[in-house]
């Protein structure tokens, strides 16, 4: 084996063991990317599902309320006669 044949493959070995570093990089680089948009995605939906349950929540507890205050006012009619 000559010594120019050993250096080639060594550089060949490099160049893979570089190519297998960036491919690496690339996907971990996709996956960050992917999870970001999906993490932003999924807030927003979040956002508006925790508005549309405040809001329900709201108009429930004033329906309790005026139903209560409906019983309240006819219990102190019932209380006077």
């Amino acid at each position: 084996m000559r010594v120019e044949d050993s250096q080639e493959v060594k550089v060949d070995r490099q160049e893979e063991i570089m190519n297998r570093t960036a491919n690496l990089y690339r996907s971990q680089r996709d996956m960050r990317l992917l999870f970001g948009f999906w993490k932003k995605w999924y807030l927003t939906k979040k956002k508006y599902r925790e508005d549309e349950n405040y809001c329900e929540d709201f108009y429930l507890q004033g329906l309790i309320l005026r139903a209560f205050k409906g019983f309240k006012v006819f219990a102190l009619m019932a209380g006077n006669n």
